[in-house]
């Protein structure tokens, strides 16, 4: 696997699956432990169950990357990859084709959180009704622990979703500025 010289990162044709497998595995893991503390099933068909899990995360992950990629009119997921990377770390490309395909993935990026609302009260109620059923199946402290774990998490997700909105915005702002002729601002 090639690498970029700035922080190690793989370079743009090398692979990533790692990252899929390891969301994979903390999707097994966790999934694993709720069904053996849910259902008090045995340990190997919990185990069986999350593995199954992880292998079905990581493809609907993997398919979700390459239809996007193709919506976007991108070759490949390395492309996307790197265009992902130049979000993270606000810059703009040199060149101006990258620079209109970065403006496409910014302004879809930015209708997708628009349209994922729902997704925000969905996580919020299935969160709630764990913890809800974790205190009547388990016992007041299971409630509490996962009741805790709700006002952890919730708020973390908000405020990391509503700093990744405010990048694409100052990105986009910055792109508009080097499209009007001024040197754009300093990320």
């Amino acid at each position: 696997m090639a690498y970029t010289a700035e922080r190690g990162r793989p370079a743009a044709g090398g692979k990533r699956i790692w990252v899929l497998w390891a969301v994979g595995a903390v999707s097994a893991a966790l999934y694993a432990v709720f069904l053996h503390v849910s259902s008090g099933g045995p340990w190997w068909l919990s185990i069986a169950a999350g593995a199954l899990w992880a292998v079905m995360t990581v493809g609907l992950i993997h398919w979700g990357q390459r239809r996007r990629a193709r919506k976007l009119g991108l070759s490949g997921l390395a492309e996307l990859a790197e265009l992902g990377r130049a979000i993270k770390d606000e810059r703009i490309p040199q060149d101006p084709v990258q620079q209109n395909v970065l403006r496409t993935v910014i302004r879809h990026n930015r209708k997708r959180r628009r349209l994922a609302l729902w997704s925000w009260l969905i996580v919020g109620a299935v969160m709630i009704w764990n913890a809800v059923s974790m205190w009547h199946r388990h016992g007041p402290a299971a409630g509490i622990i996962s009741s805790l774990f709700v006002l952890a998490w919730i708020p973390t997700m908000y405020f990391a979703d509503r700093r990744q909105q405010q990048k694409l915005h100052h990105l986009e702002l910055r792109l508009q500025e080097l499209d009007s002729g001024r040197t754009p601002s300093a990320p």
